[in-house]
Formats: structure tokens, sequence, C-alpha cells
């Protein structure tokens, strides 16, 4: 039987379910995040002592909720990590045109390279970031490619296409000095899941250079760099169990997640540096406790277990779901959907009418997204699709790890983008707690109907778009 379908009759939840709810305030809700969004955490960057003050902020609150610890110690799940620092020794770049050679001043420069590097005259091929999709291996394969960034965020998205695309080395403008901070930050890696073969990354903001690179005339590229410095890391997961009560299903689950890292704080420059990540993703996480501590309270149980999971490292590339992916607390082939709750604290747009809404990705992949509306129905909270970036955004939060092990999951949101997104703005006091705890509530239904119902959700057949994820599952 569909998920959907049987609960079409259940909208109206049992009053010790709507009791259970009704705890759910914005009180309680902006207590987590003023912690967590702290100046004390500093961004909780990871790896960071600020993130592991939050981790142990949020094993404590599912310690006090009663959940079982689910880690390998306690309710931390331990990742041990290799950190890779740019080497600043030896790293050179030159760009020469057919009147004139530039060389890069080193303080405006910044080298990514796995092992050591030196190319000379290399033939250069010119991409903007919203032209590198346009870009063919047979243009690029052995070259050197200037990509022309403006700003560090534009490339992240097309970091795959970009390690695919066979060039010799990838040169990155900036338009600023200031900007090189982004990419001088360390990166993470997992030995047991490294990323793609990544080419060479210089990236620069000499202004003599950029306006040669930004020219119309024909260039070649030579450029030296000393490989990686690495150092071992160790972050957590926290992960805690609500068992389920009926003996044929509790060995299956729902995974209720967020993540609790951001992207620390500016290295240099004045005023306000620390990056609170209030709405990203505090609140998603204090959404995740109190739905842990409403749902450990119910004098009876659902019938599946309910994992709460709060990851590391979404900011570094989703690493510590697709950690949890790896060594799940319940099987994959067990584990029925993932809810994944992200930047629920800032209403986008605002309704005039002051109606409580959300967003959930991927909203017509799976019926997991028809149980959240009935939930909604239930708690007052219309559940929205945005056209635009409903599709776009569902492979970019948490919930894709689980998508691509073929487990229904999808993130719920009330804004895709905020005015303080990746700001140090991004302040807990800006939060609207009233729409958050009435998202919260709706989240923790539609939880605890999944995980009370016998029946399994379903990726939708009459999605082409959901199809590989499906045929994943074995649907």
């Amino acid at each position: 039987m569909l998920l959907a379908a049987a609960l079409a009759s259940a909208v109206e939840p049992p009053p010790v379910w709507r009791g259970a709810l009704d705890q759910i305030t914005a009180a309680s809700l902006s207590g987590h995040v003023s912690f967590l969004a702290s100046d004390l955490l500093e961004g909780r960057d990871t790896p960071s002592r600020g993130l592991d003050l939050a981790a142990e902020y949020i094993a404590a609150q599912f310690r006090r909720a009663g959940l079982e610890p689910a880690g390998d110690d306690g309710y931390f799940q331990t990742a041990k990590l290799t950190m890779l620092q740019p080497n600043p020794e030896g790293a050179e770049l030159a760009l020469r045109g057919p009147e004139a050679m530039v060389r890069a001043a080193p303080s405006s420069l910044v080298a990514s390279c796995a092992s050591e590097l030196e190319v000379s005259g290399l033939p250069a091929v010119k991409s903007a970031a919203d032209t590198i999709k346009d870009l063919k291996p047979e243009q690029v394969k052995g070259k050197a490619l200037i990509l022309d960034a403006g700003e560090p965020g534009k490339l992240a998205p097309h970091a795959r296409r970009l390690s695919g695309l066979g060039a010799a080395l990838i040169v990155v403008l900036l338009s600023e000095e200031s900007q090189l901070s982004e990419a001088r930050r360390q990166r993470l890696t997992d030995p047991e899941a490294p990323p793609p073969a990544a080419p060479p990354v210089l990236t620069v903001s000499d202004p003599a250079l950029l306006r040669l690179a930004r020219s119309d005339a024909p260039l070649t590229v030579s450029a030296a760099c000393n490989a990686r410095v690495q150092q071992p890391a160790i972050v957590r997961n926290v992960v805690g169990l609500l068992r389920g009560s009926d003996r044929s299903l509790a060995d299956t689950a729902v995974v209720v997640s967020a993540h609790y890292d951001h992207v620390g704080k500016a290295a240099y420059g004045e005023g306000d540096r620390i990056y609170n990540g209030a709405n990203d993703d505090a609140s998603g996480t204090a959404a995740m406790i109190e739905i842990a501590s409403v749902l450990a309270a119910l004098p009876e149980k659902p019938k599946r277990s309910i994992v709460f999971a709060a990851f590391f490292g979404e900011e570094r590339g989703m690493l510590g779901s697709r950690y949890y992916a790896r060594r799940p607390v319940v099987p994959l082939d067990r584990t029925v959907a993932n809810i994944n709750i992200e930047q629920v604290g800032r209403p986008w747009p605002e309704d005039p009418n002051k109606r409580l809404r959300a967003w959930v990705t991927g909203y017509r992949y799976s019926d997991v997204v028809s149980v959240l509306k009935q939930a909604g129905e239930a708690t007052g909270v219309e559940l929205l699709r945005d056209a635009r970036h409903d599709e776009e955004y569902f492979a970019f939060s948490d919930n894709i790890a689980f998508a691509e092990k073929g487990v229904p999951a999808h993130t719920v949101c009330t804004s895709f983008y905020f005015p303080d997104y990746h700001q140090p703005g991004d302040h807990w006091d800006k939060l609207d707690y009233g729409n958050m705890a009435g998202v919260t509530r709706m989240i923790a239904l539609g939880a605890l109907m999944t995980a009370d119902s016998t029946a399994l959700p379903r990726w939708n057949e009459r999605n082409s778009k959901a199809d590989k994820y499906r045929q994943i599952r074995g649907q």
C-alpha cells in the first residue's frame, strides 16, 4: 500500500500527538538557536572548537530527551578525515600574451595542487562561471583553463564537471584580493571516499594579471606549485535513536536530520567577522532537537524507529551525511525515509497575510511529500512547491546522501536564500520563531505519521527525474 493512501484518513492527529506537538514553542526554539549561533561558537566551521561545542550541546539535548546513544562513542559518530592546506611555498603563475608577460604577485596567489606541478607555455582556454556548462572536454583537455569567477562561490556548483574536463591546470580569476580568503580555506576529504581527482587550481587576484587574462589576446600559461599540506582531522556526527514500538517494524527507521556546521569566521577584516549561521542551519538543528524531545516523551512510541542525526560538514560538501550513509545506524535498505531540515527560521518570501508556510525540495519525487502536506493541513502550515528551486536544491543539501542510496529523502525549508546567507549578519534574533514553531510541528507530525505507518514511502513512478533514485531502491 502507498504511504500517502494509507494515511489519507489520518489528517487529524490523535489527542496525545496533538499534545506533544503543542510542546514545540517559539521560546524553546529560540533558546537552542541563540546558543548554537552565538559568537562563542565562532561560526561552527568543520573542524573547529565551536563545532565541538555545538556537538556536545546537541548530545546533551539528546541525553535529556532520553534518546538511545547511536554512535561509536555514545552519541558521537566519529570520522577521521584529512585536512588539505594550500602550500604557499613555491607557488608561481605567469601569463604570456603576444606583447607582454605578467607574473602574479605571491600575495595575490593561492595554489591548491594534489602533487608537485611545473608547467610552461600551456595554451589557455577562457570561460566565465556561467558558460562552464558549454565547455567540451576536447576544447580543454591538456590545456590551462582560465575561469573568470568574479566571486569564489560561483564555481562550487560546477566542481564535478570541472574535474571531468581534463584540464592540465585551472586558473581562477577573482575580482578582489580579499576574496582569496575563501581560496585559502583548508579543504577536508574523507580518505575512505575521496572526491574525484581534480586538476591543480591556482586562484589569483593580481590586477595586472587579471587585465591580461581578461583581454582578447591569445595566452599561454606557466605555473608551479608544491603539493598541499595534509593534516588529520577528527569530526563528529551526533546521532540518537528513538526505538520503535512494533516488534516487526522497530528494526526499520525514519531519519530526521539537519546539519549543525557553518562556515566559521573571516580570517581578517574589520567589524563582525563571525558567520553565526543562525538560519543556516542552527534553525534546522534546533527544530530537530525539539522534535526529538517531544516524540521521545510520547507514552507510546511510533511503530518504526526514528534516527535523529546532526551532521558535520554540509558546508564542505555534505561530508557528514555521506559519512553516515556509509555507516548508517539502521541499514539503508531498512531506512524508509529521510526528512532533512534546513533554513526554517527566515520565511521567504514574506506572506502579507502571515500564514505559516514552508517549501520542500523534490516536491514531486516521492510520496513523503504527500505525508508532509497532510501534516501541514493538520498543523496549519501550507507546504508549497517552488518551481525554480525545487529540483535545483534537491541535490544541494544532506537529503541527497540518502537519495543517492535509494532512500526517499527531502529537505524542508522556509527559504532557499535570504539577505544574510553566508554572511556575518545571520544572527539568531532575526529569525521568525513563530513561523518556525509551526513548521517544526508540521515536520514532527510528518515524521511521526511516516514512522507509525506500516506502509512504505515510495519514489514517484510517474516522474522520470526520480527514476534514478527509484531504480537504486529497486522499486
